[in-house]
């Protein structure tokens, strides 16, 4: 998603690319989110049969923020390593209530998206630069407050939806056994959103004053965004855990299994080494279609069996493990 882009095409396989680039656009990170809520589920759930529960998360949260803030100061502005450690403590909270607390606080925040934008959509054009930065990131202040509520790339509402999604999947620390009716319920709402979307963004001149609600819009983020999104990362993870269930993934799957055990360390490694040299020569991130996914074929042939190596003498990714020790994890 960072590497292909989405328009520019000519030839037939880079307007195959950069068709994928569009259909994929948000769904990773949807998913994203929500495997990070199974795993601040799962980690707390360990972590509160030890009862150390709410001193781990804070050095976990705090251990991320700062990793986050480092990052976003010294390479490059992602925005997401902040939100998330601020939704990890919001989200725990809410979880230590029980299962229908969690979906609950999850479909109000889905529902509250409408509403926050109505109320607040006019800050929309002035917290986002002309060159589609946000200005929280050049000029800290209410805007940064903003962004993490409401109209960043990843705020709370509605984005919180999608960890207490992922924490609703859990049974204790492990997958819940009815998973095979979330998968019947995500594909429908992902199905059902995606023909939705198409069709009102095809249409979206006729909504008027409303297009912004009934559209699939990621800054401020819609409901038809989340849906479509967030179902689709439902689907998704809970297929793979049934596939593995049953029949265990293909060998040939594993690297690949590897790779997202070290995702976090792979999302800033694609970023430091491949996205800030490519825009070095593309300021303006228009590389062409045969330009990023070439960086992305590359990144992949060095990532797959440099990640296998590791992981035959490590437990976590080179960044995992050092998130781990400063959470206060035993190795």
């Amino acid at each position: 998603m960072h590497l292909v882009p989405t328009e520019g095409a000519e030839a037939f396989l880079a307007r195959a690319a950069t068709g994928l680039a569009r259909l994929i656009e948000g769904k990773p990170a949807a998913l994203f989110c929500i495997l990070a809520g199974m795993a601040w589920g799962i980690q707390a759930e360990r972590a509160a049969a030890s009862e150390r529960f709410p001193r781990y998360v804070a050095r976990r949260a705090l251990a991320l923020a700062a990793a986050g803030l480092a990052f976003h100061v010294l390479v490059w502005p992602t925005e997401i390593l902040l939100p998330l450690a601020l939704m990890m403590i919001l989200s725990l909270v809410v979880r230590r209530a029980g299962m229908k607390a969690t979906l609950t606080v999850a479909v109000l925040l889905v529902a509250a998206a409408p509403l926050a934008a109505a109320l607040f959509g006019g800050y929309v054009p002035t917290d986002w630069n002309s060159d589609g930065t946000p200005l929280a990131d050049s000029q800290p202040g209410w805007a940064t407050v903003r962004s993490f509520l409401f109209d960043g790339s990843y705020p709370i509402v509605p984005w919180m939806a999608f960890p207490l999604v992922g924490m609703a999947m859990l049974d204790g620390d492990r997958p819940r056994a009815d998973l095979a009716r979330w998968f019947r319920i995500a594909l429908a709402v992902a199905a059902v959103a995606q023909v939705w979307v198409l069709w009102s963004n095809a249409h979206a001149e006729s909504f008027g004053a409303v297009t912004a609600y009934v559209t699939s819009t990621w800054v401020p983020t819609s409901v038809p965004f989340v849906l479509l999104a967030g179902g689709s990362a439902v689907t998704v993870i809970v297929g793979l855990v049934r596939w593995h269930a049953a029949a265990g993934l293909p060998r040939l799957a594993m690297p690949i299994a590897l790779l997202g055990r070290a995702s976090l360390t792979h999302y800033l490694l694609h970023i430091g080494a491949v996205i800030v040299p490519l825009r070095l020569a593309w300021p303006a991130e228009d590389w062409p279609v045969r330009v990023g996914a070439a960086a992305f074929a590359g990144y992949l042939a060095l990532a797959l069996p440099l990640t296998t190596l590791w992981f035959r003498r490590f437990s976590h990714g080179p960044l995992e493990g050092v998130w781990a020790a400063a959470s206060g994890r035993a190795r």
